[in-house]
């Protein structure tokens, strides 16, 4: 415990030491008579006057450069000696002498500039243009029977037979029953089939393939009364071949009129 006293005796005297020297260095700077402040002077500007740039003097305006004018010296009249000096009327003064010729102006008589001559009009010449005639569509001729070709004729290839086959059909595309297909040749007469309500007609020519000329149209059920227009159709000798395009079976479709 000795220790411990001793140390903080020693620090209260340091503390004590330090505030009593700082009071001292106060006590002695306050004693000491405060300095004069010096003024110091400011510097002094001189102005320096700079000239401006004087702009040139533009140059005088062009003037008009004065005209001769032909002045005419006035004639001299003897003066009678002892008598007053008369002075002449201005209208004497302004005449020039006999010798002396003052030149006149003569006016030039304006250019004239030749102008072109206004076009002559020509009257149109009236071109006779003949009418054209329009041409009147012609229709064919009404069918004078109740039936005619119904679509184009179309065929198929066959090796085996020829022969003709297709539909009559009614204005509403029923299949017509009970009427007869006729077909023939020149100077040969001829196959026929029954129509009817449920399958087409069907006319076997020749047994294979025959090229030939036929005509093809409906009858009445008799055969005796032609009710068709007379369809021409052809069939080949070759080819035959199935998808060789060849024509032994033409199909020939019939449809009423009314």
């Amino acid at each position: 415990m000795k220790g411990r006293h001793w140390s903080i005796i020693a620090i209260l005297a340091l503390l004590n030491y330090l505030v009593f020297s700082q009071l001292i260095v106060l006590f002695v700077e306050s004693n000491q008579p405060a300095p004069t402040p010096t003024r110091t002077p400011k510097p002094t500007f001189t102005p320096t006057f700079t000239a401006s740039p004087i702009p040139p003097t533009p140059p005088p305006p062009p003037t008009d450069t004065p005209t001769a004018t032909l002045v005419v010296p006035p004639t001299d009249t003897p003066t009678p000696e002892g008598g007053p000096t008369s002075t002449p009327p201005p209208e004497a003064a302004a005449t020039p002498a006999p010798d002396e010729v003052i030149p006149t102006a003569t006016p030039r008589p304006p250019t004239a500039t030749p102008q072109p001559a206004p076009p002559t009009a020509v009257p149109p010449t009236a071109t006779a243009v003949s009418p054209t005639a329009t041409p009147v569509p012609t229709t064919p001729p009404e069918s004078q029977y109740q039936y005619s070709l119904g679509r184009a004729v179309t065929c198929s290839p066959n090796c085996g037979t020829t022969g003709v086959k297709g539909v009559v059909y009614d204005v509403n595309a029923n299949y017509v029953p009970g009427l007869t297909v006729k077909v023939w040749a020149d100077g040969w007469c001829c196959g026929q089939d029954e129509t009817s309500s449920y399958a087409p007609y069907e006319i076997m020519l020749s047994p294979g393939a025959k090229g030939a000329h036929w005509y093809v149209a409906v009858y009445s059920h008799d055969g005796s009364t032609q009710l068709s227009d007379v369809v021409d159709v052809y069939t080949d000798w070759e080819p035959c071949a199935p998808d060789s395009g060849g024509c032994q079976w033409p199909v020939v479709d019939f449809v009423a009129q009314w």
